[in-house]
């Protein structure tokens, strides 16, 4: 059965450091540039037109809107080169609907 998803990644993608040899600030990710910076991923061929939600009586206003369908992977691809050395910690913020099939794996790479 195919189901028609969307998960919203909510807020702003945080990389924190926790080691003070290469102490860095934690870098904020925005969803400002949607189509050159965040983009379907090109390894999950399944991903619609990412939009920022606009839902302002939402939690989840502002979020990045990825739109897929299930059982197929899909996801998003931030492309700006960054030396990640020192960071230890990636933070987000996932929201799956509740259609959303329960054996859904969630893989950061």
């Amino acid at each position: 059965m195919k189901v028609t998803v969307t998960a919203i990644v909510c807020c702003t993608i945080l990389v924190a450091v926790t080691t003070p040899i290469f102490a860095q600030s934690a870098c904020e990710l925005t969803f400002e540039r949607i189509g050159e910076d965040w983009v379907p991923s090109p390894l999950d061929q399944n991903t619609g037109e990412l939009s920022l939600l606009d839902r302002p009586q939402s939690d989840h206003h502002g979020a990045l809107r990825i739109p897929a369908k299930t059982p197929k992977s899909f996801g998003v691809t931030y492309y700006p080169w960054r030396d990640w050395s020192g960071y230890t910690t990636l933070s987000f913020e996932l929201y799956l609907p509740p259609e959303m099939p329960a054996t859904a794996d969630v893989q950061v790479y």
